[in-house]
Order: structure tokens, then C-alpha cells, then sequence
């Protein structure tokens, strides 16, 4: 289980070759490359499409926990050309502590990639992540959001993403949308072959074959008066159709543009999942930062509606909204999970896989030794 997660381990082989580093997975018999690759971050601890070409304390190695093997009965320094030490990386569901899965991070100057398989791409042209199970796509022009997702085949769903944010100054109200952002160019960090890494502004989204999670940073300080009202949703395409979920709404409500009364409270696990077609999205989100009063947020209603952005119409429109946040500096982290859509409601469980995440213990081992563990924690 799990499989869909990726697996980071930074801090080992400090000052070798980022490019003489591989992964491998015992399959019970012999051993096997693996996807991987490998991010190297700068001294602020931002990630940069290439620093030194070297190993540091804080560049990641990336692999699948879907792709860990077994663990190995056989030495990998006896079977490949490794130099003298490796690190054995042992892979645990923290809600399933016997669901576990190893790989080998392995440094040669004579092993070369010899799995060429590339889980996802991104496209400059029309700015699109692109994996076998969806796509996301940046707005061109207008805001700074997405404007497309497809999953498991279909086409585009999404109008757009929308943001509100409202404050008020003694008695007049002021509302801002995400047309009054200031628009950023789309920058591509790393087109790897387990992730690419996109930056919009300061918010960057990294992208798996079945994953991706964003870190949203929000600075509202500038804002004069009090904060009302922040809100952050993603609103369908018009006409389609399909089915919603979220913690108080376990049986679902139909996506149609037809009002639903939906109970936007208690708001005690903030994730939603949306149901088109074959496919699933489940968002799951951090919002502790904000404070405030917090709740679902649901619309759903294909009349025009004149204030509103995009196609100014509210298919299946769902995210989070809090009123009276109680800080103006924050950043929201989000994940979203594609699943097919024959799983059904699945939003509880990926929000604890998004609350508990894979713990990670890496073990260097020479070929007659092996030392303490050092554990970890993904992010």
C-alpha cells in the first residue's frame, strides 16, 4: 500500500558526484535499477536546476515507495561494481508498521542509468505537468493558477483555480480575487524522471506519477484594516458531471450545477475529493497556520453568476474557506492524490497517508557491516 508516495533521503555521500549516485532494489533473486533522481538545493535550501554537480547535506535523492524491493539476502557490493560503502533505505507506513520496502543508494564511476522509464513530463509549450494517470496546467495569462486537469484519459475538467480574499477598512469592504494578483511567469526547476518541480511566484508544486503537493506562501500583511475572509478552491469546467465528497459528506453529492445543501462544518479534516469520470481527486491540506473560524467550502450552480471569475459559472466549485484568520503571513501546503475513480470515497484514508508519512531509516552498510540507522520523516 502506499505505493503512489515518493521516497527523499538527503544527507548521505556528502561530496560525490551527483551523477555516479544510483538506486536498486533486491527482487528476491537479483538486483534491479530503479527510477530516481536526484535535486540539488542551494545553501537557502531552495531547489535550483543545478548547484555544484556535488553531493551536499541537503540535495535529495527521489525514488517510489512503490518501486522498493525486498531486503536483500545477497550483497549488492558483491553482485556491482559499488564503491566500498552504500546505504540500505528501509520504507515504513507509520498506520501499517509491517508494510515496509527497501531500496540500495549505491555510488560507482562505472554503473550508468539503465532504467530509462520517466513517470512524468512538463511541457513549456502549453504548461502542463503530464504523467499516465493526469495533467495539470498553469493559466497562460490572467491569473496565477491552474486552468486544466485531466485524469485517466479524459479531458480538461477545470475551469480554474479561484482565490478570495476579503478586509475591510472602518466600514467599507474591499474584495480581491485571483485576477488581482500579480501575474508570474511559469519557471521549470527540474523535469526529472519521478518529479518535476514548477515555480509560479514563490509557490512551488512538485509533481509525482499519481501525486503532487504545493507550497502556497501567502503574505497579506500590506492589507490595511481586518481580514475577513480567505478562501482558495477549484471550480469545474461547465457541464461536468460527477460527484463530491468530503468529511460530512461520506455518501457524496452530485456535481450537476444544481444547488446542493452541503454542511460546510465540522471542519475537522481538511481534504475533498472530486469524482469525474475515471477518475479521482482527492486535495488534502495544512491550514493551521491561519487560525481563524475554518470550514468546506461548496458550490454548485451553473448560473451565470456576474462577480464571479473564470467561466462565471460554479461546477462542483470546492476548497477550503476561513473567516477571521488570525494571521496575515502563512503558507498553505496541499496534496493531491489521483486514484481511479472505481475506489469510491477515499478522502479520509489519503488524508491520514497525508498526516502520517512514510517513515524513512537509512543504514550505511559496507561488505562485512552494517551501522546504526539514521531515521527520518517525509516532508
Amino acid at each position: 500500500d502506499r505505493t503512489i508516495e515518493p521516497v527523499i533521503v538527503a544527507g548521505i555521500f556528502a561530496g560525490k558526484p551527483v551523477d555516479e549516485l544510483f538506486v536498486y532494489r533486491w527482487t528476491g533473486s537479483s538486483w534491479e535499477q530503479i527510477p530516481f533522481q536526484i535535486d540539488e538545493r542551494n545553501s537557502a535550501g531552495d531547489y535550483v536546476a543545478n548547484e555544484d554537480g556535488v553531493m551536499d547535506s541537503n540535495d535529495e535523492v527521489v525514488f517510489m515507495s512503490g518501486d522498493t524491493g525486498m531486503l536483500a539476502s545477497d550483497s549488492i557490493g558483491s553482485a556491482l561494481p559499488v564503491s566500498g560503502l552504500w546505504y540500505r533505505v528501509e520504507v515504513t507506513n507509520p498506520l501499517n508498521t509491517s508494510s515496509k520496502g527497501w531500496a540500495y543508494i549505491v555510488h560507482s564511476t562505472s554503473l550508468s542509468i539503465t532504467n530509462p522509464t520517466d513517470y512524468v513530463s512538463y511541457n513549456n509549450a502549453n504548461l502542463r505537468v503530464s504523467t499516465a494517470n493526469y495533467a495539470l496546467g498553469w493559466a497562460a495569462s490572467g491569473h496565477n493558477g491552474l486552468d486544466y486537469m485531466s485524469m485517466y484519459g479524459g479531458g480538461d475538467i477545470m475551469d480554474r483555480t479561484k482565490l478570495r480574499i476579503d478586509y475591510r477598512v472602518v466600514v467599507l469592504q474591499f474584495h480581491l480575487t485571483e485576477n488581482d494578483i500579480p501575474f508570474e511567469n511559469v519557471v521549470l526547476i527540474k523535469d526529472g524522471a519521478v518529479r518535476t518541480l514548477v515555480k509560479r511566484g514563490g509557490t512551488v508544486t512538485t509533481s509525482y506519477q499519481s501525486y503532487t503537493s504545493t507550497n502556497f506562501p501567502v503574505d497579506l500583511s500590506s492589507l490595511p484594516g481586518n481580514l475577513e475572509r480567505f478562501r482558495t478552491s477549484t471550480d469545474l469546467a461547465q457541464g461536468i458531471s460527477g460527484t463530491y465528497y468530503d468529511e460530512n459528506n461520506n455518501a457524496g453529492k452530485p456535481i450537476d450545477g444544481v444547488p446542493d445543501n452541503v454542511t460546510q462544518t465540522p471542519f475537522t479534516q481538511a481534504w475533498r475529493q472530486v469524482t469525474v469520470g475515471a477518475g479521482s481527486n482527492i486535495q488534502v491540506a495544512k491550514l493551521t497556520e491561519l487560525g481563524g473560524v475554518q470550514k468546506h467550502y461548496y458550490k454548485d450552480n451553473s448560473a451565470v453568476d456576474p462577480q464571479d471569475t473564470g467561466d462565471q459559472r460554479s461546477f462542483g466549485d470546492s476548497g477550503f474557506e476561513v473567516t477571521d484568520p488570525t494571521s496575515r503571513n502563512f503558507t498553505i501546503t496541499t496534496g493531491q492524490y489521483f486514484i481511479p475513480a472505481a475506489q469510491g470515497n477515499q478522502g479520509a484514508l489519503y488524508n491520514e497517508y497525508f498526516l502520517n508519512p512514510l517513515h524513512v531509516s537509512t543504514t550505511v552498510e559496507t561488505q562485512f557491516h552494517s551501522f546504526l540507522p539514521v531515521l527520518e520523516k517525509q516532508n
